[in-house]
């Protein structure tokens, strides 16, 4: 059986999802970026 991303997030104590918040943040952030540098590229 699969588990939904909503259900462990609701598992996780407050300190546990912030903290996996802050890195899908950081993440996304990183992704932007890289974007940006390829389309600077071309």
């Amino acid at each position: 059986m699969t588990v939904s991303h909503a259900d462990m997030m609701k598992k996780l104590t407050p300190a546990q999802r912030a903290r996996v918040e802050a890195r899908a943040q950081a993440l996304i952030e990183e992704e932007l970026t890289l974007r940006d540098l390829r389309q600077a590229r071309h």
